[in-house]
C-alpha cells in the first residue's frame, strides 16, 4: 500500500499537538499545512518527511524540529516563532522535565498510526 505524503504529515502532526497540548493545554495548537506546527500563532515545529520503495519494503524517514528555547526575537523569519520553553511560562505552565520521553512516546504512536495506515 502507497501512503500519501498529506497522510504521514496529519499523523505525525495529530501525535505531535496531542503531545503538545498535554503539555500546553491552554494554547491554540494546529498544524499549517504542509510541515508546519503553531501555537497561538507562532510557529513551534516543523515536519520533514523522506520516503521511498525498497521492495518489498516502504522506507519512511521523518524529522521533527521542535523549538524548545528560542531567543526574545528572530529577525529573518516571515513568521513569528516560539519556544515550548517560552510558551509555557506564558500561560505559568512548566514543561516536564524529561521533555524527550514524551517526543519518544509521540514517535512510538507515529509508527504504530503509520504502520496502520500502510496495512
Amino acid at each position: 500500500h502507497r501512503v500519501k505524503d498529506e497522510a504521514l504529515w496529519s499523523i505525525i502532526s495529530y501525535e505531535l499537538i496531542r503531545l503538545f497540548r498535554e503539555w500546553i493545554p491552554p494554547a491554540s495548537w494546529r498544524f499549517k499545512p504542509p510541515n508546519d506546527i503553531f501555537a497561538d500563532e507562532k510557529k513551534v515545529a516543523g515536519i520533514l518527511i523522506e520516503k521511498s520503495q525498497l521492495e518489498p519494503f516502504i522506507v519512511i524517514i521523518a524529522g521533527v524540529g521542535v523549538n524548545y528555547c528560542l531567543p526574545p526575537r528572530l529577525t529573518d523569519a516571515s513568521y513569528e516563532a516560539a519556544g515550548l520553553v517560552e510558551l509555557a511560562s506564558q500561560y505559568s505552565i512548566k514543561l516536564p522535565v524529561d521533555y524527550f520521553t514524551g517526543l519518544h512516546e509521540a514517535a512510538n504512536r507515529i509508527a504504530q498510526a503509520v504502520n496502520r495506515a500502510l496495512e
